[in-house]
């Protein structure tokens, strides 16, 4: 049974349509083994009977001609053609007549016992019939009439039983062919009544398996699935162990029948998380809102769900850091406004001497203006003299003291260009430790905010005297 569960629908109808096919074929065989037995009696009757019949009609006939053809003998001077002929005719008629009862035989084993006497009677007749035609041929009329005579009681006696045999033969042919017809009759009911029943029965199993294998277990899984759809996930969902198609279809409803558990556990979960997080926005709203107000003691105190507590732990840790921050600003504060007063200090001591160094770059300039002027004339006179070399050549003597005054004055000048180059190192590395201490006083007055903006400008003029100076 279970196999036959499990089989899918359209083998089940073969199946069903099978039965009424081997119902059909089973009537289909019985009509035609039913019309095989008719059609072979109906055949031996026809074909054998019949025409064995008909023979045996002949051989009476033919007795009766032999009869006929004796007397002829008789009637007609034995000396003549026609008595000759007469005698002829029953020798031919005894052969035809012995022929047909020999090919009734042949053909009918059953009848050998009782046309075997017959067959005797007949040669009977014939054996007796010929004394006689010899007599008539003789013209010995006397004789010929007594042999005669004899022979037609012998021939009498022998259409007699011959008709008897032949009435009983019509007679089992006539019932046979009733009991035929008959037969065929009954047969014709008989499947027509195995058609039915065979009908019936397949009608019957095909609408109890269709009740018991398909529409039953689709009602039942309909039910499951109007069920689930007004929300009762709970429903069991029949045939799922099924391997046919409404199993196939009991399978996915389960899917479905799970799928629409794990969305109401969704939804569940949403609505949860939808309170925790509304939760969670009210107390941000609200803290913030005191934080706004300048509350930094604001911190959460709420249990939230887990997924929300690391914003609430970090949330808490910004409230601690920003207040930790503020005061920290504060002691910032302090201590720059205490640094931008010394910085103040140290800015106009520095303009000072920046004032002092301006005027050092002064006298510096003017010495060094007259030291190229000096190094020009220089320049110029080495120039002449370098053009008077040639001429000097004849005068070495008198030029060579002129050469020693020139080599004085360059190693003068050489060492002028020393001093001047210590001095201006010595203002460079003034200059620098300027915009050193300018670019310190900027930072400062940058960490001092509103503050410090003014000693910022001054540290920018500052930077800007020592950048000019280092030029």
């Amino acid at each position: 049974m279970r196999v036959f569960v499990d089989l899918k629908i359209q083998f089940k109808i073969m199946l069903m349509l099978s039965v009424l096919a081997i119902a059909t074929i089973g009537m289909g065989w019985y009509g035609s083994r039913v019309s095989n037995t008719i059609d072979t009696q109906y055949s031996q009757l026809v074909d054998v009977t019949m025409p064995d019949t008909a023979k045996l009609v002949r051989v009476n006939r033919l007795v009766n001609t032999m009869m006929y053809a004796s007397y002829r003998t008789l009637a007609y001077d034995g000396r003549s053609a026609k008595a000759k002929q007469a005698a002829k005719e029953e020798a031919d008629a005894y052969k035809q007549a012995i022929d047909y009862l020999g090919e009734v035989m042949a053909t009918e084993k059953a009848s050998i016992s009782e046309l075997t006497p017959i067959k005797a009677m007949l040669e009977g007749i014939h054996d007796r019939l010929l004394p006689g035609i010899e007599a008539g041929l003789q013209n010995d009329n006397e004789r010929a009439k007594v042999i005669l005579a004899e022979a037609d009681a012998m021939g009498l006696e022998f259409t007699k039983k011959l008709r008897d045999y032949n009435d009983r033969r019509t007679a089992g042919a006539t019932k046979l062919s009733n009991s035929l017809s008959a037969t065929a009759a009954s047969s014709g009911w008989t499947q027509i009544i195995i058609a039915l029943i065979a009908v019936a029965v397949s009608m019957g199993g095909a609408i109890f398996v269709a009740r018991t294998q398909i529409s039953g277990p689709l009602e039942r899984l309909q039910s499951a699935m109007r069920a689930l759809a007004s929300g009762n996930n709970g429903v069991d969902v029949p045939g799922t162990e099924r391997g046919d198609e409404v199993g196939g279809m009991a399978k996915s409803v389960l899917v479905f029948k799970d799928a629409a558990i794990a969305q109401a556990a969704a939804n569940e979960a949403k609505l949860a998380g939808e309170a925790a997080q509304k939760l969670v926005v009210e107390t941000l709203e609200s803290h913030l809102a005191k934080l706004a107000d300048g509350d930094l003691t604001a911190t959460i105190d709420s249990r939230f769900s887990a997924e929300y507590e690391g914003l609430k732990l970090n949330f808490n840790a910004a409230i601690n850091g920003l207040r930790d921050l503020i005061a920290a600003v504060m002691d910032s504060a302090e201590t720059i406004s205490t640094g931008s007063a010394e910085i103040a200090q140290a800015s106009e001591d520095l303009a000072r001497r920046t004032e002092g160094a301006a005027a050092s770059l002064e006298e510096t300039s003017a010495a060094v203006s007259q030291m190229d002027q000096r190094i020009k004339a220089t320049a110029a006179a080495s120039t002449k003299t370098v053009e008077r070399a040639t001429g000097a050549i004849g005068v070495v003597d008198s030029g060579r003291s002129v050469a020693d005054e020139a080599m004085q004055a360059m190693t003068r000048v050489s060492e002028s260009a020393k001093g001047i180059d210590n001095v201006i190192e010595g203002l460079d590395k003034i200059a620098f430790q300027t915009r050193v201490l300018a670019m310190n006083a900027a930072v400062e007055a940058g960490r001092a905010g509103e503050a410090g903006r003014g000693f910022a400008v001054v540290a920018d003029l500052v930077s800007a005297l020592a950048m000019r100076a280092e030029e």
